[in-house]
């Protein structure tokens, strides 16, 4: 797992995937806080799971917690609220 993440960083760093227009509004090009805040939870969910993960008995993955669901269901439901509200977010 970790050989595949250095592997999806590098190729992100060396510009093999394209992430131009990734956090952008997708009209104007300025970057949008609605797609921002969902990277950043995402993120912040998977390392968290990661973390539990590494607590589990070797061979097991743990349940999904509480705190992840809700912080990553919470995160899609204000960026799917902020799209339907405000063109290109």
């Amino acid at each position: 797992l970790g050989a595949l993440l250095l592997i999806v960083v590098l190729q992100a760093l060396t510009g093999k995937i394209n992430l131009a227009g990734m956090l952008d509004d997708g009209e104007t090009g300025n970057i949008s806080p609605a797609r921002v805040q969902l990277l950043a939870a995402t993120v912040l969910g998977a390392l968290l799971y990661l973390g539990a993960a590494a607590q589990s008995p070797p061979g097991q993955l743990p349940a999904v917690p509480e705190s992840v669901l809700l912080l990553v269901g919470g995160s899609n439901l204000v960026y799917l609220g902020l799209k339907s509200f405000v063109r290109g977010g």
